[in-house]
């Protein structure tokens, strides 16, 4: 099996060439990604791999700066230019200092670019067995969170060792969380149909280097054009890890619509423990995204599973209008109980405290708002309840991890 670094300052190309084709079905499996010489160097020093595919022109250390810095250290590494179509000269200079082909990463065929690397001298020996598991990877995965999300699993020890033996950060005895996507609605997939597959492999890697970067999860294929991650809590709170799962999808919508044209839709489950909650959770977070009065587009949906209708009456009432004067002793009086049994039992049924959940959904109101409208921050903060400007800023950095203003400079640069 042959081990490919990808090179590149573009986002949309990395994500282009990981969705290319099905790698590990060809004898090659892509271990990394950088954006920069400096960082790649990092990953060849940490994964080894065979071959790197590289662009030229990148800021701080280039393309050259990398073959030339790399030849040295790894004189067997071989390198493949990622070429516009203008780039005769910078590909002669590329290929002087070690670089053993190119390809315009823009124009070519999956077949052009195997030919390639299928020529190049890096073969390195694999173990029968190890070759077989890796060609195979995407479909063992499928197959054993396919067997997990069963109701009725005759040996889930067994089961959970074969996610440790392919290497999967997924471990159901400890605390989890189900993320479900899926591509938008039936109507929408329609005229697609034909792309589909090329479409859920290339949001699968989205998501793969997305919900990376936020927590610690495993990403599957599951069934028809759905999605499923299994979100480790970790050693930080329930709070935080929905918190972090919120901003995964919110950049993961945000490169779906951009990239893939593709409404995606995403609920996350409550925190559990144990391979026999999957199949709840999962069926949980599909209830939620059946019922359109909880989706809403570019926001995660939080399935709450099955609670007290008091407490869920609660919540739908907060969800539908944030902005609304509910106190702790308005809730209870609705629910019929004194202010204290009302707070122990809404967080038992929600893992938040009553004023955490009404923070939450002003602040996910407020940032489709900076999305959407050219209202400023202090009338934002009055749209969602929240009089005071600079108490809303306190408020949005803790659950967005900057400030409104921020966050609107980044949704808009990100537009353009």
């Amino acid at each position: 099996m042959k081990k490919i670094l990808v090179v590149d300052d573009e986002y949309l190309v990395r994500v282009g060439i990981r969705s290319f084709l099905d790698w590990e079905q060809h004898g090659y499996t892509i271990v990394g990604e950088a954006a920069d010489g400096e960082s790649a160097l990092q990953k060849i020093e940490q994964y080894h791999p065979d071959i790197v595919l590289t662009d030229l022109k990148m800021e701080g250390m280039d393309g050259f700066a990398l073959i030339a810095a790399s030849k040295k250290r790894w004189p067997g590494l071989q390198f493949v230019v990622l070429s516009s179509l203008d780039d005769g000269e910078n590909v002669k200079t590329a290929m002087k200092l070690g670089a053993s082909d190119y390809i315009f990463k823009l124009t070519s065929k999956p077949e052009e670019l195997l030919k390639i690397l299928d020529e190049l001298p890096c073969e390195t020996p694999s173990a029968p067995l190890e070759t077989m598991v890796r060609k195979n990877r995407s479909g063992i995965k499928w197959q054993l969170i396919r067997n997990a999300a069963q109701p009725f699993c005759p040996d889930r020890e067994s089961l959970q060792k074969e996610f440790q033996q392919l290497g999967l950060s997924t471990d159901f005895t400890r605390p989890y969380c189900v993320l479900l996507l899926d591509p938008g609605s039936d109507d929408n997939r329609n005229g697609a149909d034909q792309n589909a597959p090329l479409v859920k492999y290339a949001l699968e890697n989205m998501a793969e280097e997305i919900i990376a970067q936020h927590c610690c999860g495993e990403v599957y294929s599951f069934t028809g054009p759905l999605l499923l991650a299994v979100l480790q809590q970790e050693d930080f709170s329930h709070e935080e890890l929905l918190d972090r799962a919120g901003q995964a999808f919110s950049q993961l919508y945000e490169y779906a619509q951009r990239y893939l044209g593709i409404p995606l839709l995403g609920a996350l489950s409550p925190c559990s423990c144990g391979m026999d909650q999957l199949a709840a959770l999962v069926d949980g977070c599909r209830r939620t995204l059946r019922r359109p009065s909880e989706v809403i587009p570019g926001q995660l949906c939080v399935a709450r599973g099955e609670m007290r209708p008091e407490i869920d009456a609660v919540c739908r009432s907060i969800e539908k209008d944030p902005a609304q004067s509910l106190s702790v002793k308005d809730a209870a009086q609705q629910c019929h109980m004194s202010e204290s049994y009302f707070s122990h039992l809404f967080k038992k049924e929600t893992g938040v405290s009553f004023v955490d959940f009404v923070n939450r959904q002003r602040i996910r109101h407020a940032a489709r708002l900076l999305e959407t409208s050219p209202l400023r921050v202090g009338e934002v903060a009055v749209q969602v309840g929240l009089e005071n400007p600079n108490y809303f800023s306190v408020l949005f950095r803790k659950w967005k991890g900057e400030s409104p203003q921020e966050y609107r400079q980044r949704f808009q640069k990100a537009e353009n």
